[in-house]
């Protein structure tokens, strides 16, 4: 099931589950919603408001603190798959010093690279602007005026 063009503030509408039976997904301002298992015509339609990852009490935790209620799916009734979640959470260990210092370094060399492609692009830009007006007045045959040589000294800073 797939409703193209759906209006957020329907999909406002659409109650929460821990086992929800679509999904939502966002284009700009259009939301779509796709089922993500088999549905009857007249079923309620659930989404999950939430990362299903984390165990019951996590999860409610997030459902009172964003949207003040706690849920009362068959999931969180039952509990059934808290304990793999929990197992699963365990293998994953914290990165270590190492590991975040080296993220850090990433991150600030990525930082440093775009700020220096902005500067590049933003140079270019000027350039772009500038050179055909050189061009047209070098052309002429006119004595340049102050405004041109403003402009050919910008152009050649660069």
């Amino acid at each position: 099931m797939l409703t193209p063009h759906l209006s957020p503030f329907l999909v406002a509408l659409v109650n929460h589950s821990c086992c929800p039976n679509v999904i939502v997904t966002y284009k700009g301002n259009v939301a779509e919603v796709r089922a993500v298992q088999d549905m009857t015509p007249g079923e309620e339609v659930f989404t999950s408001y939430i990362d299903l990852l984390y165990p019951t009490a996590d999860r409610n935790e997030r459902l009172r603190d964003a949207y003040y209620f706690t849920c009362d799916c068959k999931e969180c009734k039952t509990k059934s798959k808290d304990k793999l979640k929990l197992k699963v959470r365990k293998r994953n260990k914290p990165p270590g010093p190492e590991e975040i210092s080296s993220m850090m370094r990433y991150a600030r060399n990525t930082i440093k690279e775009f700020r220096s492609a902005k500067q590049i692009a933003e140079k270019h830009q000027k350039n772009i602007l500038c050179g055909p007006s050189l061009h047209v007045a070098s052309q002429s045959g006119l004595k340049w005026t102050s405004l041109e040589m403003q402009i050919s000294v910008l152009y050649y800073r660069f």
